[in-house]
């Protein structure tokens, strides 16, 4: 690996990461993020009406797909790339977390790993059932991304629910967890010239 000589060298690198990262959790993080704001469905669940009049609906009512639906996208909206348990605040606002999670299989296997993506669905009680459809928004949600990413192929290989659960934090959120898994690498690729690259030993120097 080339030494560092100057911080524009060092923030080029930092930020290629986006754009060719090498390091798993960023790179599926960014997958689960570009399905997520991919679709207009479980935006429109989140009832973030900051947002819906503004981005994601025209004025007549068809679906702005020139909006710029990654305000849905952070602190300030509604998916978080990670876990963490919102203060309780004056305006309603629901949440989706991920995070990412890797384990060995079998114990001595260096390729190959279980990849799990879990989904954290923070539904405010106060806005607790979808007034188009009747469903619960906590439902309604796990249901949008069961049909997204169950047995679908988004992470380069079909992954699957192994776990989808209901349960609650306190008195103002109401909880749904689902629990992706997919086998895949461990973590054996690396960034070359711009371009992601099976690491192999032999040739692999830091």
């Amino acid at each position: 690996m080339d030494k560092l000589q100057t911080k524009q060298e060092l923030l080029a690198k930092l930020t290629a990461l986006t754009s060719v990262p090498d390091d798993n959790n960023i790179y599926l993080k960014e997958k689960v993020k570009k399905a997520l704001l991919k679709s207009p469905e479980l935006l429109y669940a989140f009832h973030n009406l900051d947002l819906e009049d503004t981005e994601l609906f025209n004025p007549d009512g068809t679906i702005n797909y020139t909006g710029d639906w990654s305000m849905y996208y952070g602190e300030e909206g509604n998916i978080h790339p990670h876990f963490y348990l919102p203060n309780t605040q004056d305006k309603v606002r629901h949440h989706l977390c991920f995070k990412t999670e890797f384990t060995d299989i079998p114990k001595y296997n260096q390729i190959m790993c279980y990849m799990n993506v879990t989904f954290l669905v923070m539904v405010d009680v106060r806005d607790a059932i979808d007034p188009l459809t009747g469903i619960a928004r906590h439902d309604l949600i796990g249901s949008i991304l069961r049909e997204r990413f169950n047995w679908s192929n988004i992470f380069g290989a079909h992954c699957n629910i192994v776990s989808d659960k209901e349960s609650f934090t306190d008195s103002n959120y109401i909880i749904r967890t689902i629990v992706l898994e997919q086998e895949t690498t461990n973590n054996i690729t690396g960034i070359r010239n711009g371009k992601r690259q099976v690491i192999n030993k032999q040739t692999w120097t830091s």
